[in-house]
This record gives C-alpha cells, sequence and structure tokens, in this order.
C-alpha cells in the first residue's frame, strides 16, 4: 500500500478526519476508514488519532494514496494539494529549495514512516533532479528546510555547516515563566538511546559535543515563555535538549518533559536561516511560525 500526505487548509479545518478522508477517498467505505484510523494507517501529524478528530489548519494527514483509481472529484483535490505543498516552497533557484516544512512531517524514512519531505517534494520534480536534504529538522518540528538540487551546492552547504556558518534561528513556546531576559546555554550534549524502542535523545554531559543555544525572551504570561534561540551547532534535539537543562522544557515536547501530552504539536519552529551559497551570494529567509502558536501566546 502506498501513502501519502496531506496538509490541512483553512477549508477543511475542524472537520471531522473521517468525513475528510471519505471527501477525498470516496469509493473507500466509512468502516474501512475507520478500521484504517484504528490501526495507524491514517495519522495526524505521525500519530494515531480518532475517527471523530477535528481537522486544524495546517495538519498532517497521511493515507493511503489511491491515485490509480481518482475519480474527477479526488484529481481536483490533488490539483488543490499540490498547489498548497508548492504554497511552502519559500524560494527556489536552480541549486536549492527553500521549504517552510510543515509539523509532523519526517525528513527521513524509516520501517514506520511512510511519508517525508523527500517523497513528497520529489512528485513535483522530474526523474533527472535528485533532491538531497542539506540538514535536518525533527519531525515534529516546523519551518525553514534547505533542500539541495545538485551535490555541488550539498557539499558546499555541508561545509558550511562545519564550519557553523549557517545561521539558524527557532521559535519556541517553553512550559514555565523565564526569569531572564536573555540567556546562553554553553553545555556539551551526548547522544544516547533509550531503554525502549532505542530512539536516541541528547542529554548535557562533559563527555559530549560542543553546543550552543543563545535564548531570547520575546513574551511572557502566567505560564509560558516565547523565546527566540540562536544556534550554530545543531546538535541532535539541541534545543530541546538544553531547554529541559533550564528546567523550561518546550511546551509540548514529551520526550523531554515527563509532563507534555503525548499527542500535543512541539512548540518549536526553525523561524529564519541565512547562509552564503558557492556563488558568494548571501541568502536569508524567514517564515511564520503555525497558528498554533498563537493559541498559547
Amino acid at each position: 500500500m502506498r501513502f501519502r500526505t496531506t496538509i490541512i487548509g483553512a477549508d477543511q479545518s475542524l472537520r471531522r478526519l473521517d468525513h475528510f478522508i471519505k471527501s477525498l477517498l470516496p469509493r473507500i467505505s466509512t468502516s474501512l476508514i475507520q478500521k484504517l484510523i484504528r490501526v495507524k494507517k491514517i495519522t495526524i501529524n505521525g500519530a494515531k488519532s480518532k475517527a471523530h478528530y477535528r481537522l486544524q489548519e495546517g495538519d498532517l494527514v497521511m493515507h493511503p494514496d489511491m491515485m490509480e483509481s481518482q475519480s474527477r472529484g479526488e484529481q481536483e483535490y490533488d490539483v488543490k494539494v499540490t498547489q498548497i505543498w508548492k504554497s511552502r516552497i519559500l524560494f527556489e533557484n536552480e541549486d536549492f529549495i527553500i521549504i517552510n516544512k510543515p509539523p509532523g512531517l519526517a525528513v527521513h524514512g524509516g520501517t514506520q514512516i511512510k511519508s517525508t519531505v523527500l517523497t513528497e517534494l520529489s512528485r513535483f520534480y522530474p526523474e533527472t533532479i535528485k533532491l538531497h536534504l542539506a540538514h535536518r529538522l525533527d519531525r515534529l518540528t516546523s519551518g525553514c528546510l534547505c533542500v539541495a538540487k545538485n551535490h555541488l551546492f550539498l557539499r558546499h552547504f555541508h561545509r558550511l555547516l562545519l564550519l557553523s556558518e549557517v545561521r539558524k534561528n527557532y521559535l519556541a513556546i517553553l512550559n514555565g515563566v523565564a526569569p531572564w531576559s536573555y540567556i546562553t546555554v554553553n553545555k556539551k550534549l551526548q547522544i544516547i538511546r533509550s531503554d525502549v524502542g532505542g530512539q536516541k535523545r541528547s542529554v548535557v554531559a562533559e563527555e559530549g559535543k560542543d553546543a550552543e543555544s543563545k535564548f531570547e525572551l520575546l513574551k511572557t504570561n502566567q505560564k509560558y515563555s516565547l523565546v527566540r534561540i540562536a544556534i550554530t551547532h545543531g546538535r541532535l534535539h539541541q534545543i530541546r535538549a538544553h531547554a529541559k537543562y533550564l528546567a523550561l522544557p518546550i511546551l509540548g515536547d514529551s520526550w523531554y518533559d515527563d509532563s507534555a501530552p503525548k499527542h500535543s504539536p512541539l512548540f518549536l519552529h526553525a523561524e529564519s536561516i541565512s547562509f552564503i551559497d558557492h556563488h558568494g551570494s548571501q541568502h536569508a529567509f524567514r517564515c511564520q511560525p503555525p497558528s498554533y502558536f498563537d493559541s498559547i501566546m
């Protein structure tokens, strides 16, 4: 069974998940749709959901790909989905693409991951153009992501990363009230594997690798803090681990905050990225966070 990912637009917001899938794939019975939801063949933002879940703008719905038997209505909707995906392209030239990655979409594939950034983007390009990830974002993180269109640019960008010459800023909502207006966390991080499932995560450890995160407080209320974070190293889960070290974990981060709900969105967004390409041209890109940020702050 092939899978694809659909991004929910404003016009589909608040519809029930099962009703939405039925409108998208009318030839599938309602009982089969509900079964597919129960067994995680249809998911929301990479997580199991309920048939009665009300869709939110920006949600990623992974579902079976039935393109070989599309009706006219399904074909029209597929065109609309393509338009939504292309609207997430912030910039493109002959060397690279900058996209606003939606939350819940993985950058790398795996045994349990059917849809990725590259599988979705590759549908819009001929086979002669091979897309490559220039860097990574966590699956639940949204925002600026660079995708290389040739090996020359890819090698150049990786060199910039090694030299810490790619500037990246993130927005995050922390679970708690920050007692500072600005703080730099310069703590080494070590990757460990969890006992259950062997999933990787980072912990502060002297034997780890250098990692520096600069937190700037933008706004706070009685429960949460909106911050901007600048990083240069880009270690695995760097911001998430450093936020935990500050005793202010990122809101919705169930990996680093035991009190976080399992299926909550992660309030971490790659706001901007800047670098100099291999032709010597300076580039800077920025994108707005998902609408659910506004519901908290």
